[in-house]
């Protein structure tokens, strides 16, 4: 049996790419800590808050979902051995 799962990932460093900002200067403008920043930008983070979010797409001038990509994908092998454990 195959099924997918929903995943969400973070564009943050695009955006800053594409608007020639620092993570440190992202940082600066928002008061938001550099290791929950650095933790959005690599989707390694399990949630955030509603003001967050709203911070950094005030500071990016974007919209949540150019800041946040939803999608499915197909768990891999090794994903799937550690959930029937």
């Amino acid at each position: 049996m195959c099924y997918y799962r929903t995943v969400i990932r973070s564009n943050l460093k695009a955006l800053l790419q594409s608007r020639n900002k620092s993570l440190y200067r992202l940082e600066k403008e928002t008061g938001i800590a550099h290791t929950t920043l650095t933790r959005i930008r690599d989707s390694k983070t399990k949630g955030i808050d509603y003001r967050v979010l709203e911070a950094i797409c005030r500071a990016l001038e974007c919209e949540v979902g150019e800041l946040l990509e939803v999608s499915d994908e197909k768990p891999t092998a090794a994903k799937s051995a550690k959930r029937r454990r």
